[in-house]
């Protein structure tokens, strides 16, 4: 086995329990338009800082990764719009930020400095469909000047004094005329009274809702049949002829791959034969297809395997650049100890690992473990030297973004006969 791997036995499932919070924003007659969605350490947690250091990029990640894995836009927000905080660093690389853009607000935060590079980002986001908002403005604001490309503006009634919210008000509206106006941290019916006399156009605070946690677990799948599928993807040895003899062993992933090679768009000509069949649909997409497979052969229906497998692999591959297929290699075997359940003799069995894999691969993957552990125990994650928290985290998402986008392209997985 690689170096590291030791530690994989105490290492707790892959987000056994993600918790997030969510806050009610509704208009003047009480109905709810949206939800903003909340960073939350742990699921006894009130704030965002509770029993954590507090850092705007973790929690973001965190935010994002729960909202790309665990759950779905509606299960958050219902009919109504989500709404995302947002630090420079998700600006700034936008391609990063994993979830669809349908009814999602991005609420850029006051610390953010607007220089040409977020500028950049913001446009390539609102181009790309997402809402955004300005966070906690205030009458001196620096932001002022790129307002207009807001959508929803928030201000912070226990950060503005009484006299100046008038005069914001009013500059807002005369900036960005197609904004709506959000009082936040109301608190109290004269907040709220207030806020309506000077003609606010939505309302959140504990006035109007408390923040309420959603917690979600995972499932920890049983031993996977169709995992030395998988497994040769990441044997540099292995060509398309001797994947080919192992596909063929199963009708039904044969069936599938025939399938999806055969109703790609720009496909002329019925396809028959199963190697040029692998080779037109290039080992991303087959890697997704056989997580789906692999799912469908334990017969599970959540999703959340595939998607974490195939993000843990392509966030390795992101962490350690100079040696990819041997990460990943190392990932797919540590995903199967952890989260499969599987014993290191039996992945020895079928995963060729060298016992000498390459420093950087190994210690990119302890980084990743570390990371997700961290995360898992609302712990600030302490990583091995060369990698911070927000370059793995960066990855994680990057990952699953991926893993998602290849899931999208491959058919879901046989239901059982009933």
């Amino acid at each position: 086995m690689g170096p590291g791997a030791g530690m994989l036995g105490e290492l707790s499932e892959i987000s056994t329990t993600t918790c997030v919070a969510r806050q009610r924003i509704e208009d003047g007659a009480g109905r709810a338009i949206g939800f903003e969605v909340l960073f939350r350490p742990h699921a006894q947690a009130e704030t965002a800082t509770e029993g954590w250091s507090f850092d705007d990029d973790i929690a973001t990640a965190r935010v994002l990764t729960a909202m790309a894995s665990q759950f779905e836009v509606r299960d958050v927000s219902g009919d109504g719009l989500l709404f995302v905080n947002v630090p420079r660093s998700f600006l700034v690389q936008p391609d990063l930020i994993p979830i669809d853009p349908d009814s999602v607000v991005l609420e850029v935060l006051e610390r953010v400095e607007i220089d040409d590079e977020v500028l950049a980002g913001i446009d390539e986001l609102l181009a790309g469909g997402f809402g955004i908002a300005f966070d906690d403005l205030v009458p001196d604001d620096p932001r002022f000047p790129f307002i207009d490309r807001c959508g929803f503006v928030k201000i912070d009634l226990q950060q503005v004094a009484e006299e100046h919210l008038p005069g914001l008000v009013a500059k807002v509206r005369a900036m960005a005329p197609g904004a709506l106006l959000i009082a936040e941290r109301l608190e109290t019916p004269e907040n709220m009274a207030l806020a309506r006399s000077i003609g606010f156009d939505l309302f959140q605070g504990y006035l109007v809702n408390r923040p309420t946690m959603l917690v979600r677990e995972s499932i920890r799948p049983q031993m996977p049949i169709a995992v030395k599928l998988v497994a040769l993807l990441f044997n540099p040895a292995t060509n398309m002829p001797d994947l080919a003899e192992l596909v063929l062993s199963d009708a039904a992933v044969t069936r599938t791959i025939m399938r999806q090679v055969n109703s790609a768009a720009g496909t002329r000509t019925e396809v028959n034969d199963i190697v040029q069949a692998l080779t037109l649909l290039g080992r991303s997409r087959l890697r997704a297809l056989l997580m789906l497979e692999l799912m469908q052969a334990t017969g599970h229906q959540d999703p959340e395997v595939p998607l974490l497998a195939l993000a843990r692999t392509r966030a390795v591959e992101t962490l350690a650049p100079d040696e990819p297929l041997v990460a990943a290699t190392e990932a797919l075997a540590r995903l199967c100890t952890t989260v499969l359940g599987m014993s290191e003799e039996e992945v020895a069995q079928w995963l060729p690992r060298s016992e000498a894999a390459p420093p950087a691969a190994t210690v990119a993957c302890d980084a990743l473990d570390q990371y997700l552990e961290a995360v898992d125990r609302a712990a600030a994650p302490v990583l091995p030297t060369g990698f911070t928290p927000l370059q793995v985290s960066l990855a994680w998402l990057h990952g699953l973004r991926d893993a998602r986008d290849l899931l999208d392209t491959v058919p879901q997985p046989r239901q059982p006969d009933s």
